[in-house]
Parts: C-alpha cells; structure tokens; sequence
C-alpha cells in the first residue's frame, strides 16, 4: 500500500519513461502515457499503447520485469515534487473493461478523440487496436527532489550491486556520433537513464550531461550507480499540453562506472512531431497503421486512446 503523495503522483503525471529488458541483458527506456490508470488497492499501476508499437510490447512480454519512472510533472495534474520509480511485473490486458476505462481517461489528459470520416479509418489502428499494460508493483522507490532516497515501499532493496557484464562481440566503444548524441540530449529537459539491477528489474536515474566526446558522453547521475560496466538505455524528451508537440532521443549503448560514468550509444533513435495536434495524429496514425499487430489486438472496437 503506497502513500498518498505517491498515489497523488501516480495520478498526476501525463508522461512517464517505462524501462524494459533486452534480450542481451540491457534496458530500454522509452516515453508512455499512464493515464491515471493505477489501483492502490490491486496493488497495480499502467499505461496504454498501441499494437502498432509491437516491438515494445514484445519486449514486455519477454522479460516481464519493468519500470516506470514518474519524473517529471510537466503539463500534468500535481505539483508535487519527487521521482517515483515503480518495478514489478508486466501483463497485457485487452479486455473490454480496461479498454473502456482508457476511454473514460485519456480525455482527461489528452483532450478529446479526433473523430470523423477521415480520422475515424485514418487512426482505426492507433485508437482501436489498443491495449493496457498493467505493471503487478513490486517495489516503489522515492527519491525526494534533491535525488536522496525517501522511502522504499515494498520489497527491499537488493544490497549487491548487478555484476559487470562482457564488453559486446562488436565493442564497447561508441558507434554513433557522440558528439551529436551529448547536444541532442543535453537540449531535452528531460535525461533517463536505465539498466539492470541485480535482482532484474530495471532501474532508471535522471542524468546530466557534462561533456561529449569521441569516446563517448560523460553523465552525471542524480544519485550514484553502481560500478561496473553494463549496457544501458538512455532518454532524452520533452513534449507539451495533452502530449501534442514532443522530441524524444532514445539510445542503446554500455555504460561504464568507474572514477566517471561514462555512456556509449551503440544505437540511436530519434523523434520530433510538431506542436500541431493533426500533424501529429497523422504522424501517429502512419506508425501505428504499418505496425499494426492482429494477433494481440483487443476484441470489438474502443472510440478512444491517447498517444505511446
């Protein structure tokens, strides 16, 4: 059972960063809406998503242990300060009753649906073919504004440290440019990093950028990590009103804690839709109509949904 200024937050925020397993050991960390969509009862918090972004989804159902970090209260409903991290396992419902409960929410966060004839077959993909992911909490840490830890509510904290990992069959080293990657996330008022703890949840921790170089970007997290090296994700966003006009700057790559955290994007992604709410459907509408997933889509139809 979590506090009330947690709950407050879990309600509040309009965008959170949701970190997930990869396949080699290492995390991903990418922007979802939760909606609100939390029960202190249940035990549960969640996030919608379209099946057209099967790829995440994939991910989830693969490693199951994630973590959503609640950082930041821009353009949401609470001030209140903090970071809440919460860990736990994920499921995916496409059930009617989730379904509608994401219809009754996301007006309240993102304004109301674009309907009509040309919208209504333009986003049938992105707003119909939508499920709910429920996080089972585990563990919710509380760093308080400062980045000191507050509380942990739930299981405990795992005293060992993750184990250094083997360097990739390819290096360790950098294999985009650094010195674009330190400009494209040091302009973002937003900077996550997440790996993977040693119990396997993943963890995520604001950073700064302090210097990009050739051999890589020199971070300055909030609170300290771990030594030892290990691959990594890393976000960079920022995004407006009801999520309409937003940049996000995802990148995978190794991590190295040492006298200095070092980071080395291996992959990057990058995403800017202006801040113009029909461009960005039509953006959305594209990415969800060429991955759309039939096999996990939800039964009937939902006039309803909100953005990744």
């Amino acid at each position: 059972m979590w506090t009330d200024e947690v709950d407050e937050i879990l309600a509040g925020d309009l965008v959170a960063a949701l970190a997930y397993l990869t396949s080699a050991g290492g995390a991903v960390v990418t922007p979802v809406c939760p909606l609100g969509l939390h029960d202190r009862d249940r035990g549960t918090v969640g996030f919608t998503t379209s099946t057209g972004y099967g790829r995440k989804l994939d991910r989830i159902a693969a490693a199951g242990r994630v973590a959503m970090a609640f950082h930041t209260r821009t353009h949401g409903r609470t001030n209140r300060p903090g970071f809440v991290l919460v860990q736990g396992e994920a499921s995916v419902d496409t059930t009617s009753a989730a379904l509608a409960r994401v219809v009754a929410q996301a007006s309240l966060y993102l304004g109301p649906p674009s309907t009509g004839w040309f919208w209504d077959r333009w986003l049938r993909a992105y707003y119909q073919d939508r499920v709910v992911v429920w996080i089972r909490v585990r563990r919710i840490v509380v760093h308080a504004a400062d980045g000191t830890l507050g509380q942990v509510i739930g299981e405990p904290l795992v005293d060992a440290a993750p184990p250094s990992q083997g360097p990739p069959r390819n290096g360790s080293g950098p294999r985009v440019d650094t010195r674009r990657a330190g400009r494209r996330v040091a302009e973002q008022p937003n900077r996550l990093l997440a790996y993977r703890e040693a119990d396997g949840y993943p963890a995520v921790v604001p950073v700064d950028v302090l210097a990009a170089k050739t051999d890589g970007l020199t971070l300055r997290p909030s609170w300290p990590l771990p030594p030892g090296d290990r691959r990594a994700g890393l976000l960079a966003h920022s995004f407006g009103p009801q999520v309409v006009g937003l940049a996000q700057r995802l990148y995978t790559g190794w991590l190295g804690c040492g006298d200095a955290v070092r980071y080395a994007p291996h992959t990057a992604r990058e995403l800017s839709l202006p801040p113009n709410k029909s461009l960005a459907l039509l953006v959305n509408g594209l990415i969800a109509r060429r991955g759309s997933r039939p096999d996990i889509s939800p039964p009937g139809a939902v006039a309803g949904g909100a953005r990744p």
